[in-house]
């Protein structure tokens, strides 16, 4: 199982922590036995090496540091969410919230830096982005008006999983 994040014009999250610490809660909703519970170390290899791995063409490529492996690195500041450090892991997952992501390494180049974007400015691109997001989120209003049998779909789909019988399944490796 991989988690990722999706746009925020669809009022998703770009925060793979979030999405981190969704997928251990909603564990907790549909198995009552912790032994059954997403741990933190699960839901931390999903965001992350689980997450390399679910793009064919990454594969190989990222999700490690490994010779040959692109340098795709987030470093962290110091921050009270992480403090005191007992457990890091766990901290990451259930405190952290990005707001501790100080430099980022894209294939080893430096783009963010300080908890900024390096080589863009970020007051041009958000007021350039502005209209089309809000184009996009008028477009998106109007395809929801029209998608009332997909909404029906996902909602029978809901009610089979939660009317399944037997435990909760893990999709972590």
């Amino acid at each position: 199982m991989a988690l990722g994040t999706d746009g925020g014009d669809t009022s998703d999250s770009y925060s793979i922590f979030e999405q981190m610490r969704l997928a251990a809660y909603l564990s907790r909703v549909i198995a009552e036995d912790p032994d059954n519970w997403i741990t933190a170390f699960e839901a931390l290899r999903m965001g992350t090496m689980n997450g390399a791995q679910a793009v064919p063409a990454w594969r190989g490529k990222i999700g490690q540091i490994k010779t040959g492996y692109r340098a795709d690195l987030v470093l962290l500041k110091p921050s009270l969410r992480l403090r005191p450090l007992r457990d890091i892991v766990h901290q990451l997952v259930f405190c952290e919230e990005g707001q501790s992501v100080d430099t980022v390494f894209v294939d080893g180049k430096v783009v963010l830096e300080g908890g900024r974007l390096s080589g863009v400015d970020e007051e041009t691109l958000i007021r350039r982005v502005e209209p089309i997001s809000k184009k996009m989120h008028r477009l998106y209003g109007r395809i929801q008006k029209k998608s009332d049998r997909s909404q029906r779909t996902i909602h029978e789909l809901y009610k089979k999983s939660f009317a399944a019988k037997g435990p909760a399944h893990r999709f972590v490796s």
